[in-house]
């Protein structure tokens, strides 16, 4: 009996004969031996190469750009050297597989950044070119195309990063499922194993893995057995094959479970724990798609035209639908989280069979053929026309190394950034008193690895309430003696409630703020005493009802009493979904706000630690940024709210989101901190200050940079997109009249680039005024700036300096100059300016007794000043020696080599002082010199002209 395409059997694997049982292949020429062989010799050169370049130039900038991925990629190979594994110390999204391959990649020796990175990078790599080759190798008979297939298959290898790995092993997983090119040869135990192996080191990579492997072979399955059935053939096949499939990778999770409870490890907690953390990245991860939908749809659904088209003729073989069908559901991977590396990442896959497809010489049809690979070229070439540097096969690579040895590229020395201050304060304490241990807020957990220093916070997860509260219980029982915490609200307003959860009462409840040590960044010591907050219950009308709500929809959920300030809301609560829903983590999106009377106290804000389908406990913020500050910092920034209600509304979130929910609330608390706000030691303002002389000392905050200063200025190069800004902060008290000066310069050829920009601004609580932005451009002199900070006067604020790169990024060698806060240039007592050599005798006499300047014969004086808004010059002019004398007084401004009369008038010493007032706003924003002339007239030489009280200040206070 025959049960398949009628035609002799064949034993040939992956394409290997036709239906007449000739082979397809090609015997390979001498040529394309060569080309295999210069494919893989320049494979492993650029890999070699490459690993070579980020080990050489690895610095504290690549954190700035990839924070999430090199922080657990150098935690991983840094817990591993402490013998803690991978789902059996500690449970993580990255299995031990994945840990097993950090690890390797770090050695030798104790961890080392750059080496920890490169050798990921590098193995990652590898594994990609060795899966590459081995497809094109079984799945493709000629050699000429195996190299095209090779290289192309490499190149995807790589193409979002070292993740891109898992999708390669998916790859494999779906060409070894149905390995062979005749659909009527008998299944084969190899063939099971091979694919169920490949699918038991996926779920060792990462969960995921496992779980598309069986959708995966389930609708291959199922695809294979619709496919016979409309040829009109027995099934007995397709069932063995599933069957056989089946048992290997029940006996492959069999052999994997032995294994692992003799190493001391538990399967079934690993397998509970990967899916709470799949559940939870699925429901509190997903944001609004970052990529063009409709172009994925639109290649997703010309691979299903071309599948549709395979499979649609009783002649053809199923082994291309079946492979298009098998990688169709691995797209499902960005779903959760759908940005381009998401979407790489599941749509690869996909692209790797289109590949295959389209050499296969045994596909019948040309058209089908030319339409496989044209429709995987265009994905490349939308992916890596956008994607760049994710070309790791360009030559750019080895001018990168020409570069490296000619020292033209190399690693930045002194770049700051607020995670290389939390680990150089961690290292000075080790110098000191080691601590046992250091916990770190999630944005600063790379500082465990690179500061070898342990803690509950290392690989730590906060993505629902449940492990909010799990951190919280870590974080108590070890109970370090400090904790770098880093106030996400200061730079990410827009994600309110994502820093804030149970974890949160517990820093407050064992730790108290100790010292600053950058703009976000405070150093909170363990106390001596531990204080727990304020919990007073609430009553609603809501409280143990259940509601149905369609989706979208919206629930007002009464609070009993106003909430305020640094309160937080604590809600037990149920959100119930349908089965299948809580099967897959799927839930609506769902926003929230506090309001009062019925009014918005604030925007809308993502619920961002769901549950679906368990009962829980949130905690939201009736003011996160307030609540941050208040909680952590034991300080009250800006004005606090109030509220008596909060509104949920839900929306719909992607296909998988349910139609309806249900929601219980079964009880409601006010949390307030016990801990009260502490005042910092009162200090007196500062009438000058060097700023140079701050950045020497450690007091300013750099982040985003390497300043190197020197005796006259520092360097504040703009960092290139998507980087942070690069920026500095200065703590400061201004006194009265205190200004900002400070010149800005970029010391290039005119030509060289589009020039910079750069912002100032203060930082007072939550308010951040832009005080100034100005363009810097190369090749022109100097630009002075003198901002006032009357505003904050005798107030403790931020100042803070920023640039900011344009469109070309290469010269932008911007540098600040002669920084310093000092008494306003228009804020000025004139007299007091002259006594102190700021403002200029240039011929005659002069005097200066008190706040008056008296100029003597012939004379005239300079003063230079920037003319701010509201600046004014005003003095009461008197004649003195006799009522005879007769003064001209001349008053001119001089800016940009030209000199503007002000005034020019004849003064009598038998005339009453008389009051002159002038406003200098026609040079708003400009530096000018302002000369005051005293030309006698029929008067002795030695005449005296009295400019009494001569200053410069608001022209509402003259």
């Amino acid at each position: 009996m025959t049960d398949g395409i009628a035609s002799p059997r064949s034993t040939h694997r992956l394409g290997s004969s036709r239906d007449d049982g000739k082979p397809t292949s090609v015997e390979p020429g001498p040529g394309a031996r060569w080309a295999l062989v210069a494919l893989g010799a320049y494979l492993l050169a650029s890999i070699g190469v490459g690993a070579y370049v980020r080990r050489v130039t690895w610095d504290a900038r690549e954190f700035e750009w990839n924070p999430v991925d090199y922080t657990w990629q150098l935690e991983l190979p840094w817990r591993a050297m402490k013998g803690e594994i991978s789902g059996v110390d500690f449970h993580f999204p990255m299995g031990p597989l994945w840990q097993g391959l950090a690890w390797l990649g770090a050695l030798p020796g104790p961890l080392d950044a750059g080496r920890a990175i490169a050798g990921m990078q590098a193995l990652t790599q590898l594994l990609g070119v060795i899966a590459a080759l081995v497809i094109a190798s079984i799945a493709i008979r000629s050699r000429l195309l195996s190299v095209w297939v090779a290289s192309t298959l490499a190149l995807l290898a790589y193409g979002a990063g070292a993740a891109t790995v898992r999708p390669v092993l998916s790859l494999a997983h779906v060409l070894a499922y149905l390995p062979s090119a005749r659909d009527d040869r008998e299944p084969t135990w190899r063939d099971a194993f091979v694919a169920a192996s490949l699918a038991t080191l996926g779920l060792l990579l990462s969960f995921d893995r496992l779980v598309l492997a069986c959708v995966a072979a389930v609708v291959m399955a199922g695809v294979e057995l619709a496919v016979r059935a409309h040829r009109r053939r027995q099934p007995r096949l397709a069932w063995l094959r599933l069957g056989r499939y089946v048992a290997a990778q029940a006996a492959c999770l069999t052999a994997l479970a032995l294994v692992s409870w003799a190493l001391g490890a538990s399967p079934l907690a690993y397998l509970r724990e990967q899916r709470q953390i799949a559940a939870a990245y699925s429901v509190n991860l997903a944001r609004t798609a970052e990529v063009d939908s409709t172009t994925i749809a639109a290649f997703l659904l010309v691979a299903c035209v071309i599948a549709l088209v395979a499979g649609a003729s009783r002649e053809r073989r199923s082994l291309e639908l079946v492979w298009i069908a098998g990688a169709l559901p691995l797209a499902a991977f960005a779903l959760p989280q759908p940005n381009p590396g998401h979407v790489f990442l599941g749509v690869m896959p996909l692209a790797g069979v289109l590949v295959v497809m389209a050499a296969r010489r045994d596909v019948e049809g040309v058209a089908l053929r030319a339409a496989a690979g044209l429709c995987a070229m265009v994905f490349m070439l939308g992916w890596f026309g956008t994607h760049r540097e994710n070309v790791w096969l360009a030559p750019d690579v080895f001018l990168r190394a020409a570069r490296v040895a000619e020292g033209k590229l190399a690693a930045q020395q002194g770049f700051e950034t607020d995670l290389t201050r939390a680990v150089d304060w961690v290292r000075r304490q080790r110098e000191q008193a080691p601590p046992r241990c250091v916990a770190f807020s999630p944005g600063l957990a790379a500082a465990h690895p690179l500061a070898d220093m342990p803690g509950p916070t290392s690989l730590g997860l906060r993505w629902n309430s449940r492990q909010q509260r799990a951190l919280g219980d870590s974080i108590a029982r070890a109970a370090c003696p400090w904790f770098v915490y880093q106030l996400g609200s200061f730079d990410r307003p827009d994600r309110p409630n994502w820093f804030l959860g149970e974890d949160l009462f517990a820093i407050n409840r064992l730790y108290e703020p100790a010292l600053r040590i950058g703009p976000a960044t405070v150093v909170l010591a363990l106390r001596r005493e531990q204080v727990a907050p304020e919990i007073e219950p609430l009553s609603s009308e809501l409280l143990g009802r259940t509601l149905s709500i369609s989706v979208p929809g919206e629930v007002v959920v009464p609070l009993g009493r106003s909430l305020e300030g640094a309160d937080f809301l604590w809600l037990d609560h149920t959100l119930h979904a349908a089965r299948l829903s809580r099967v897959l983590g799927a839930a609506p999106e769902i926003h929230y706000r506090f309001e009062q009377s019925g009014v918005a106290v604030d925007e809308e804000a993502p619920w961002s630690d769901l549950e679906v389908g368990t009962r829980a406990q949130s905690t939201l913020a009736l003011d996160p940024t307030f609540a941050e500050w208040r909680w952590l910092a034991s300080r009250d920034v800006g004005q606090p709210r109030r509220a008596d209600s909060l509104r949920l509304r839900f929306a719909p979130r992607g296909v998988l989101s349910p139609k309806s929910v249900s929601f219980t609330v079964h009880g409601l608390a006010r949390w307030r901190p016990a801990s009260a706000v502490v005042s910092a030691p009162r200090e007196s303002c500062q009438p000058d200050l060097d700023l140079l002389d701050e950045i020497a000392s450690g007091r300013a905050m750099a982040r985003g940079v390497a300043l190197r200063p020197t005796a006259e200025r520092f360097l504040l190069h703009p960092t290139p997109k998507p980087e942070k800004p690069a920026e500095v902060f200065f703590p400061l008290r201004p006194c009265a009249g205190a200004c900002l000066l400070l010149e800005l310069g970029i010391e290039m050829p005119t030509e060289s680039g589009d020039g910079a920009l750069v912002d100032v601004h203060v930082i007072d609580g939550r308010a951040r005024p832009r005080l100034r932005r100005d363009e810097v451009l190369p090749g022109q002199p100097p630009l002075k700036l003198e901002v006032p900070l009357e505003p904050w006067v005798d107030r403790e604020i931020l100042l803070r300096l920023g640039s900011e790169t344009r469109d070309d990024p290469s010269s932008d060698f911007l540098f600040v100059g002669l920084p310093r806060m000092a008494r306003c240039s228009n804020r000025a007592l004139i007299a007091e300016r002259l006594r102190q050599g700021q403002a200029q005798l240039v011929r005659g006499e002069s005097e200066a007794p008190g706040r008056d300047v008296r100029l003597r014969g012939d004379a005239e004086l300079h003063y230079p000043l920037y003319v701010s808004a509201d600046t004014c010059l005003a003095f009461d002019a008197s004649v003195l020696d006799g009522p005879e004398a007769t003064v001209d007084l001349a008053l001119h401004v001089s800016v940009d080599g030209r000199r503007h009369r002000l005034d020019r008038r004849r003064m009598s010493g038998s005339a009453a002082p008389e009051r002159l007032v002038y406003s200098l706003h026609d040079w708003l924003r400009r530096h000018v010199v302002l000369s005051v002339v005293s030309t006698p007239v029929d008067a002795p030489a030695g005449v005296r002209l009295e400019l009494g009280n001569l200053r410069m200040d608001a022209c509402n206070a003259i």
